[in-house]
């Protein structure tokens, strides 16, 4: 599994692109399946990548929750 965060997301068009944490390389992220997610820019999440059509395309979204702060009290 590989994180990163999204850089754009057009839920209306059904597609964006995703910046990989470790490689800074930029993934095609499909918006089929993912309406549920409400995707925005910023959003940190994980994927597995998968060549379709030779591109390689980020799959298997989820996003990552950020609600970290107050859980060491």
């Amino acid at each position: 599994m590989h994180t990163g965060v999204i850089r754009f997301f057009l839920p209306k068009k059904g597609f964006g692109y995703v910046i990989k944490d470790d490689s800074l390389e930029e993934y095609f992220l499909p918006g089929k399946n993912l309406q549920d997610l409400h995707l925005k820019k910023g959003d940190k999440i994980s994927f597995e990548l998968e060549r379709k059509n030779n591109q390689i395309i980020a799959t298997k979204v989820q996003l990552i929750n950020n609600k970290n702060k107050n859980q060491s009290k």
